[in-house]
């Protein structure tokens, strides 16, 4: 292939609906629109209350929480951190969740004999989140897990043992209706291992995941809940390789479509591999209408241009709420387009030992 030819493989398109108003798509066009049974059961849709988060709030997390003074905090690409010694806390802006972690300790195999017993761990966990306010009123402890080390002396055949922390993690609900919300969208993780050179409750503490946002009370908007066989009967889903079901709420997965929580539904399939042995797997399905989807039709396929040459995008989207926001992204070039159509002929060559990469 000659280096001055374009290789368009991928294009992102983000969809999300732009008002508040719950009207029904009228142009669905070329995109076939799946046609699901839908229940007499109105699910809420929840809009989540996202921090502002600058140099000032970071600070004042790593004062708070761990006790680190006069620490100026930094920012690149929407995170914003701070470093002290070997221990880092780093918030991202997009949804406010918070990661720290002491690198000394958390995954050091050579502490770990003296770390507190899983009572006495859960006990300190319990202490600090409580004292920090950091455990909303509809989480609750979810389970514990380890961190563990294992080490094999191949001249004595003797293995060796051992935990580096414990973590404990808590799981959320949607107020009032008790339905859990996945982990991936809220949870949190306190991690403790050996006593290190912070003094206070936060000692023990080695890591920390929070992922959590306040809900506003009233619901953003509503949607019928799709029949679970309906569901499965649309995406061809045989109804004997179900091994369980659930309903969750969750948010979008990008930056731009992740500000509100609707239900989807959690599946765990049954599938055989090659040695016919059975394998269970998990997919994640909306259980609404609520959010769109996409359907980019042109180019419908990889396509090879010169550079210079104009490509033409465009799409079709089915259900959410219209009129749609819409957001063309290229993984080299950064945002195109808020458009539903448009063309560029500026898109970057980009090599990699002098072979293009999509």
């Amino acid at each position: 292939m000659r280096k001055d030819a374009i290789l368009l493989v991928l294009m992102f398109l983000l969809v999300v609906s732009a008002s508040d108003q719950a009207t029904t798509p009228t142009d669905t066009a070329t995109f076939k629109p799946m046609h699901f049974v839908l229940s007499q059961t109105e699910m809420p849709i929840y809009e989540l209350v996202t921090p502002v988060v600058n140099e000032t709030y970071v600070q004042s997390l790593a004062s708070s929480l761990f006790g680190i003074h006069d620490v100026l905090a930094q920012e690149t690409e929407g995170i914003y951190f701070v470093n002290w010694s070997n221990s880092y806390l780093e918030v991202d802006s997009a949804d406010g969740s918070i990661w720290f972690a002491d690198y000394d300790r958390i995954w050091n195999i050579s502490l770990g004999d003296e770390i507190p017993n899983a009572t006495e761990s859960r006990a300190i966990a319990e202490a600090w989140l409580d004292e920090k306010g950091l455990v909303p009123a509809n989480g609750a402890f979810a389970n514990i897990g380890t961190a563990n080390m294992t080490l094999f002396n191949p001249e004595t055949e003797v293995i060796h043992s051992k935990i580096l922390h414990y973590n404990f993690n808590y799981d959320f609900v949607i107020p009032d209706i008790d339905i859990p919300i996945t982990g991936e969208a809220a949870q949190i993780t306190v991690m403790i291992g050996e006593s290190g050179d912070m003094v206070g409750p936060s000692q023990n503490i080695v890591g920390f995941d929070w992922k959590w946002r306040d809900i506003k009370s009233t619901a953003h908007t509503t949607a019928l809940l799709i029949e679970f066989e309906s569901l499965l009967n649309t995406y061809g889903i045989p109804s004997d390789s179900v091994v369980e079901h659930s309903l969750f709420y969750d948010t979008g997965e990008e930056d731009s479509n992740n500000d509100f929580l609707y239900p989807v539904y959690d599946i765990t399939l049954l599938d055989i591999d090659d040695e016919g042995n059975g394998v269970h797997f998990k997919l994640k399905i909306d259980a609404t209408e609520y959010a769109p989807q996409v359907k980019i039709v042109n180019p419908s396929d990889s396509i090879t241009v010169q550079p210079g040459d104009a490509i033409t995008f465009d799409c079709n989207v089915i259900f959410g709420t219209p009129p749609y926001a819409y957001q063309w992204r290229s993984d080299f070039d950064g945002i195109l387009s808020g458009a539903d159509t448009f063309s560029i002929s500026t898109l970057s060559e980009v090599f990699k030992e002098n072979e293009n990469i999509p």
